[in-house]
């Protein structure tokens, strides 16, 4: 058995699935096997993949989609029910692409130097001058907020998770499956990984981009809303699932449980302050 899993989430794009996995198992195949979730895909629209498809494909998720947090937790239900389990997990989103091709060979080597490191994510440019100390350093170090494209875990830490949900499938195992769109479940998990005494990490040994327009010139065939309309739709479900679950009346309470979280976490651990 192979140390790590990586789950790529898709919806109806085989040639972007066919592409990415190509790309992950042909530079860390020794390290990694490779499974697709098809949220919802139609039949003729399924990847190579088939063999390690798990394919929703039930009415609401045809019409609908699983997104993020209902993906990564079917994908990881369907594994257990096959008895397929690993150390390190890699959940991938379909618009992810990878500037260095030996991706999982860097994380993992960063997860396995730390056993308290319970996430780790490459970082992108893109997410806002906050990280540009990290910009061509080589660097990994502990992370309060950062958005869900290509994390990898420790199976310790969603094992934790996972005793938080009594369903045990894709309405919750590693994400609240009741915020369709995900605001803030990412950061929520985030919380978990503090508050379990994991902690989440990223660096700049790995940069990822995300094809911000995939979706754009591809939602006809993936079914799906434009980007704009996802946006709105995903800011209200968050809204309501904030004020429904915590009682917050916006994000930036989510922000401060958060930073606490992490400020105790380092508490507790002070011979790890070199990772802040």
């Amino acid at each position: 058995m192979k140390k790590c899993c990586t789950i790529l989430l898709q919806r109806n794009l085989p040639e972007v699935t066919n592409k990415i996995g190509d790309e992950i198992l042909q530079n860390n195949d020794n390290l990694t096997d490779f499974y697709v979730v098809e949220s919802g895909s139609d039949d003729d629209r399924l990847s190579k993949f088939t063999e390690n498809t798990f394919h929703a494909n039930w009415d609401e998720a045809r019409e609908n989609g699983l997104r993020t947090g209902r993906g990564f937790n079917f994908g990881l239900t369907e594994l257990k029910k096959i008895g397929k389990e690993y150390e390190y997990y890699f959940l991938v989103t379909g618009d992810t692409v990878f500037e260095q091709k030996n991706c999982v060979e860097i994380l993992l080597k960063e997860m396995e130097s730390n056993p308290k490191m319970g996430i780790i994510s490459p970082l992108s440019r893109k997410w806002g001058n906050e990280f540009s100390h990290l910009w061509d350093k080589n660097r990994t170090q502990s992370v309060a907020l950062i958005p869900h494209v290509a994390w990898m875990f420790r199976s310790e830490l969603i094992d934790i998770i996972s005793e938080d949900f009594s369903s045990k499938d894709f309405m919750g195992y590693l994400y609240d499956g009741t915020n369709f769109r995900c605001y803030d479940a990412d950061t929520e998990i985030l919380v978990k990984s503090y508050l379990y005494d994991f902690f989440p990490a990223i660096t700049s040994k790995v940069y990822i981009k995300e094809d911000e327009l995939l979706t754009d010139r591809n939602f006809k065939v993936m079914k799906t809303e434009n980007r704009e309309t996802h946006k709105k739709l995903m800011w209200d479900e968050g809204m309501a699932w904030l004020k429904r679950k915590y009682n917050f009346d916006g994000k930036q309470q989510m922000r401060q449980l958060l930073h606490q979280s992490r400020h105790l976490f380092f508490n507790r651990n002070p011979n790890l302050r070199s990772m802040i």
